[in-house]
């Protein structure tokens, strides 16, 4: 199965289209106070991991690595809302507290802990929402060399995109306007 250009620019435009400035400002939050989530987000091989080095050697700040829990609190939450026709208020934020949790075992007492996984820029949007008072740092190289990178590179995950340069150009873009979007609509400081 390869990679298919059109449904991932389909998402992307979705994700432009529901997730609005409007959103951010009408949706009524139950907050969590935290400021421990700093998502270190962009295309593999952009600069994640020395981004996520250089900031971990602070000595307030600890490095998490590629954590898969934002992407999977988002699929559960969409899967929740499909079955019972809306928001599971209390599933979020047990979701949400649950993962502020697992950065403060990682982190232990630093008052910032990196998730650098790269694929989070695209639940940004649910993130903004669940953590409002998280840091977030667009990382971007240029994207013939990111994608160049990316050719070369041998993930040891099963990205499909990677191994045609037309795709991984095509991701890159696609990613790059998403994250125009979220600087816009959810003052993300990417």
């Amino acid at each position: 199965m390869g990679y298919d250009r059109t449904a991932f620019r389909q998402h992307i435009d979705s994700l432009i289209e529901t997730c609005t400035s409007e959103l951010y400002a009408t949706t009524e939050r139950d907050e969590n106070p935290s400021e421990i989530p700093v998502f270190v987000v962009g295309m593999p091989r952009s600069g994640t991991s020395l981004v996520e080095q250089i900031a971990a050697s602070h000595s307030r700040v600890a490095g998490a690595g590629e954590l898969r829990d934002v992407g999977q609190i988002v699929a559960q939450l969409q899967a929740e809302a499909r079955e019972n026709a809306g928001e599971d208020v209390d599933l979020a934020r047990g979701l949400r507290d649950g993962y502020i949790a697992r950065l403060q075992q990682i982190g232990r007492a630093a008052e910032r802990v990196i998730d650098k996984m790269p694929d989070n820029i695209i639940t940004l949007g649910m993130a903004a929402l669940l953590f409002p008072r998280a840091r977030v740092v667009f990382c971007r190289r240029d994207l013939r060399d990111t994608c160049l990178s990316c050719y070369f590179h041998r993930f040891d995950q099963a990205l499909v995109w990677y191994t045609n340069l037309v795709d991984c150009g095509s991701r890159a873009l696609e990613l790059e306007r998403l994250a125009e979007h979220w600087r816009a609509c959810c003052r993300c400081a990417c």
